[in-house]
């Protein structure tokens, strides 16, 4: 689909999440979080241009002074909301539309490689532009999983013993007349990414940074 496609990088850089303020701006290593996503996106072999959303007049500042195109403030919701993303990935096509594939990235996800960004977009294009995400394996069995009832008898969550993966927020990628359709990078039709757990830390908290830390190479 994308060898005469270009692809916009959106990089989403809130100033607050949960209960760690002003994260794009804390270290690892010696770049701060959101040069950690800005360097990830400028090395993608596949996207062509990189535009920043954020609420963090650091991050305005910083992306003014490299020309990036900036879109400040934030779409409303939560962002542990999965359709924040899309909600914000459309924001900015409304007034850059002359892009084919969007990828959102968070700059809670320190720790993605280019390869990662990439084989997302790769796999949004080979599935004719559906949307692509992200997703690591859940470290927890299937079988650790149990409904408590009001007499907190336990009863099985899965029946099975199939490999359980969760959405870790790194890349969300979509055909942009897809997104401008579902609203959503989560459809019926959305495919997987698989990275490895070591690259899949997403970071809301204190205690997140430092795992993040010990894990940076």
């Amino acid at each position: 689909m994308f060898e005469k496609s270009k692809v916009l990088a959106v990089i989403l850089a809130p100033l607050e999440i949960k209960s760690l303020v002003r994260r794009n701006t804390r270290t690892l290593g010696e770049k701060s979080l959101f040069a950690w996503s800005l360097d990830c996106a400028s090395k993608s072999a596949l996207v062509d241009t990189i535009a920043v959303n954020s609420d963090d007049p650091d991050v305005v500042d910083e992306a003014r002074s490299l020309s990036i195109p900036v879109f400040e403030g934030l779409s409303p919701g939560d962002r542990e909301d999965q359709s924040w993303f899309a909600r914000s990935a459309l924001r900015i096509l409304a007034e850059m539309p002359d892009f084919d594939l969007v990828a959102a990235l968070d700059t809670g996800s320190p720790l993605r490689q280019p390869a990662d960004i990439d084989g997302c977009i790769e796999i949004c294009a080979r599935n004719d532009g559906h949307p692509a995400v992200t997703v690591s394996e859940s470290q927890s069995s299937p079988s650790d999983w149990h409904y408590l009832g009001s007499d907190r008898a336990m009863r099985p969550v899965f029946e099975d013993e199939r490999k359980l993966y969760r959405i870790n927020r790194a890349v969300m990628a979509s055909a942009t007349g897809r997104l401008s359709l579902n609203a959503s990078f989560l459809t019926e039709s959305t495919r997987a990414f698989i990275m490895p757990q070591d690259r899949s830390l997403y970071i809301r908290t204190k205690t997140d940074l430092s795992l993040a830390r010990g894990l940076a190479p």
